[in-house]
This record gives structure tokens, sequence and C-alpha cells, in this order.
């Protein structure tokens, strides 16, 4: 897995979601999660554990950072 859309695109085809569900239960359009999915969208740590919960699984689990650089700036980004 080369980014965070496919990796979310993955564990969503293995849940058996398909992506208009998918955005839907998170709040998005279905073109907002095909661009998100490709690549095209970036996406916040918001968007991102919203699609954690809706999918049942970790917000680590929908990032390729085997250092967990990404995820230590994302939590910084959260502490006022």
């Amino acid at each position: 897995m080369s980014n965070t859309g496919d990796i979310i695109r993955k564990l969503r085809e293995e849940s058996g979601v398909t992506a208009k569900e998918l955005a839907h239960r998170i709040g998005l359009s279905a073109s907002q999660m095909s661009r998100l999915e490709s690549g095209k969208r970036r996406i916040n740590s918001e968007v991102l554990t919203r699609i954690a919960r809706a999918l049942e699984v970790a917000p680590s689990q929908l990032i390729d950072d085997p250092d967990g650089d990404i995820l230590i700036r994302m939590a910084e980004a959260l502490v006022p």
C-alpha cells in the first residue's frame, strides 16, 4: 500500500462496504470519498477518525507510517 487512500479502499472492500455507503456514514459526498481514495483529496485527522470508526479499525491502520512520524505529528496537532 502506498498511500492512505489505497489502505482505506482495501479495508472498506474487505468490510463489504461500498464507497457510497462509507461516504454517507462519515458525512462526505460520494465524489469526495472517491477523491480521497484516489489520493486527490487530502485527509485530516477528523475525517481519518470518522473513517476508522465507520470501518471499526484503529486510525493507525489507515496510515502507511512504519516509523510513526505521521501519527506523532497528528497527535501533536491535537494537543492545545
